[in-house]
């Protein structure tokens, strides 16, 4: 009898042991997720209100620079593989762009940039995808067919060169 009770008493200390250990794993987990929202969550919202400042040259050159590098640490250290690539190509363009006149083809493409970085993080927190279109087509007032093609060949060309999801592309099917 006594070696039954030592074999339950074994047996509910190895039950215990495993559901605890899962438990940890899944708290370790949760702990995780809540870090990354706390330092993303505001992300989206504040690289669209950067991005209004960059089309309608709100902000000084040198502190758009700050804010992207700014931008830049924080998803570097809780971004996913996609965000990191994308504010690294930003941070490229911020940097190569700082000293110069940039042309109409730079517009286009730094615009998409922020866009993307935009849809991937939205993408990244919510697990929905967007348009990057959308974008435009809110944010744009004389957003013609001249002008989309040109955002369209900067965006899918960003989106190639990065290897980034495919619902990121223009032509992605909605």
């Amino acid at each position: 009898m006594e070696f039954i009770n030592s074999g339950i008493t074994v047996f509910g200390f190895i039950v215990s042991f495993f559901l605890l250990r899962s438990s940890f794993s899944q708290e370790i987990q949760k702990q995780k997720t809540d870090i990354y929202l706390n330092q993303l969550s505001e992300m989206p919202m504040t690289i669209l209100k950067m991005l209004d400042s960059v089309i309608f040259k709100q902000k000084p050159q040198d502190d758009l620079v700050n804010d992207i590098r700014d931008i830049s640490n924080r998803i570097m250290a809780y971004g996913t593989a996609d965000a990191v690539r994308i504010a690294a190509k930003m941070f490229e363009f911020s940097y190569n762009n700082h000293d110069k006149t940039v042309t109409e083809k730079d517009i286009y493409s730094i615009t998409a940039i922020y866009v993307l970085l935009f849809c991937q993080l939205k993408y990244d927190l919510t697990n929905i995808w967007i348009s990057p279109e959308n974008y435009y087509r809110t944010k744009i007032k004389d957003y013609t067919s001249e002008y989309r093609e040109s955002y369209l060949r900067a965006n899918d060309n960003l989106v190639k060169e990065l290897r980034l999801d495919r619902n990121l592309l223009f032509t992605a099917q909605w």
